[in-house]
């Protein structure tokens, strides 16, 4: 967690990002301590200095947390972080400390700003009542800060990590205001009138709409308000193992559209006379009978007690074996490649042996860059002739090897 903290401290501060967010609060309290506090001599620091650049949060936090983890998703580093000798709390924690340690730095000049006070003639009490109201505006800002890593985690855009750190945060900011709109006569307006009447699904081949609506556990006459649509969609995944992700959004006045997307072209792990086949992000979404020659078929992994269903379960000692797997598996996907993909070998601990277009076995370094290196074969195969096969080994940086076989 230590790494990762510091880790975390040195990037922000590594371009400009961390001292103009931090002079960007400095200045914000600045001119209302000197406009306030200092040009009408007013002792409370907390309500004409603090609760006044509460809003100035709104920009600071998003933009300060927007890069956590949608960076790490974008650029695959978070693959990296998740095969590290730390745990997932310690990565969340390790990020969530080094932004809070960053947004001290504008808190202790505001505790300078309040000694200021007390050396021009404040009270203790009023002092002490200031330092309080310090604490609690910090302790406010972790926990947006808090929210803005979540949201974070959801994207890899940082953009839209940052707009809906804005909303989030906007929305708590006015939840006063927005709890007075909604009364009791509102809540029986929406439980009368918005009722399911038609429900829509795209994206589905394998699995009928019939099918895919029974699974969601939602019937026309239920309220568009009152649904749960999360619960829908883990229902759906659940039911259909072919169903990799559900979006469920409503089309006001009376439609529900369920989007799904299906996994194709799937691994498949061959274990006690079956075919054991694995979706995308590690699903195991069905278990076939036959010589697997329509599926990249993964070697070197043992499943424990696998189910049609079920996640993939590995060996602690082949975890980060599977976890490799995935990350290949969605890069192959990502490219368009995973169906020219025969075999995948993650027996040695040291390489990756992948059979490719039925003509190349590609050796990869384990702790390969697999984005840049699949891109890199695919260049490689666009200069050989049509008729050549062989191996290519890619272990080395910045070349490839082709040995004709």
């Amino acid at each position: 967690m230590i790494a990762i903290f510091k880790r975390e401290v040195r990037s922000c501060f590594h371009g400009m990002i961390g001292f103009v967010l931090t002079a960007f609060m400095l200045a914000a309290a600045a001119i209302y301590f000197v406009a306030l506090n200092l040009g009408y001599g007013l002792t409370d620091f907390g309500y004409y200095t603090l609760y006044r650049t509460i809003f100035v949060l709104l920009l600071y936090i998003p933009v300060l947390t927007m890069r956590s983890f949608a960076e790490e998703r974008r650029t695959r580093t978070d693959q990296l972080l998740l095969t590290s000798p730390v745990s997932v709390w310690g990565i969340v924690l390790g990020k969530f400390f080094a932004l809070c340690v960053i947004f001290a730095l504008p808190c202790i000049a505001d505790a300078v700003m309040i000694l200021v006070l007390a050396a021009l003639g404040a009270t203790g009490t009023a002092t002490l009542a200031n330092f309080a109201a310090l604490l609690c505006y910090y302790l406010m800002g972790c926990a947006a800060i808090a929210i803005g890593v979540f949201l974070s985690s959801l994207t890899e855009n940082q953009i839209i990590a940052a707009v809906a750190g804005i909303a989030a945060l906007l929305v708590a900011y006015m939840m006063p205001s927005l709890r007075n709109l909604f009364t009791t006569g509102s809540a029986v307006a929406l439980a009368l009138f918005f009722k399911v009447d038609t429900i829509t699904v795209t994206g589905n081949s394998r699995y009928t709409a019939n099918q895919i609506i029974e699974a969601s556990g939602i019937e026309t006459g239920d309220n568009m308000f009152f649904l749960n649509k999360y619960h829908a969609s883990e229902r759906i995944t659940a039911a259909l193992p072919y169903v990799e992700t559900v979006r469920i959004s409503r089309q006001l006045p009376d439609t529900l559209v369920v989007t799904v997307t299906e996994c194709t072209a799937p691994a498949a792990v061959s274990q006690d006379g079956k075919l054991w086949l694995l979706s995308g992000d590690g699903k195991i979404v069905d278990a076939k009978t036959g010589d697997g020659k329509q599926y990249a078929v993964v070697e070197g992994l043992t499943l424990l007690e696998p189910q049609v269903g079920a996640d993939l379960q590995v060996p602690e000692e082949q975890q980060p074996s599977a976890r490799l797997l995935l990350t290949l598996l969605g890069l192959l996907r990502d490219k368009n490649m995973l169906g020219d993909v025969q075999t995948i070998d993650l027996s040695d601990t040291a390489s990756v042996v992948m059979r490719y277009l039925d003509r190349f076995d590609v050796t990869f370094r384990w702790d390969a860059d697999f984005d840049y290196k699949l891109d890199y074969l695919l260049a490689v195969v666009e200069r050989l002739e049509v008729n050549e096969k062989g191996a290519i080994d890619m272990t080395q940086e910045g070349k490839a090897s082709f040995i004709p076989g």
